[in-house]
């Protein structure tokens, strides 16, 4: 586990079995968050699905200059926040197969 004070955590859409990753053409994204239309789901060198938006450690990898710390503090930066950002992502009603 990495410094949570320091380093957000790393994401990837895994199958509900948690065998394999999804990739971002497996996941309908969502269009329910106007507040923040630069979102969106990409794959990363090995195929595997991420949420491209603040509060993981790919997106501050790619966005250093919209920094972690800034994010961090406040209620932003809550765990729930996190995982509830990353599902919010993703449309649910469209996911053909089990739910992610």
């Amino acid at each position: 586990m990495q410094d949570w004070d320091f380093m957000p955590p790393v994401a990837a859409y895994l199958s509900p079995d948690l065998i394999r990753f999804f990739s971002a053409r497996e996941i309908p994204e969502s269009a329910d968050d106007p507040s923040n239309p630069a979102r969106h789901i990409v794959d990363d060198r090995q195929g595997r699905a991420w949420p491209c938006s603040p509060g993981f450690l790919q997106y501050h990898l790619l966005y250093p200059e919209d920094s972690w710390q800034l994010i961090r503090g406040g209620s932003s930066g809550t765990i729930t926040w996190i995982v509830d950002r990353a599902c919010s992502m993703v449309d649910r009603r469209s996911l053909r197969g089990p739910a992610v």
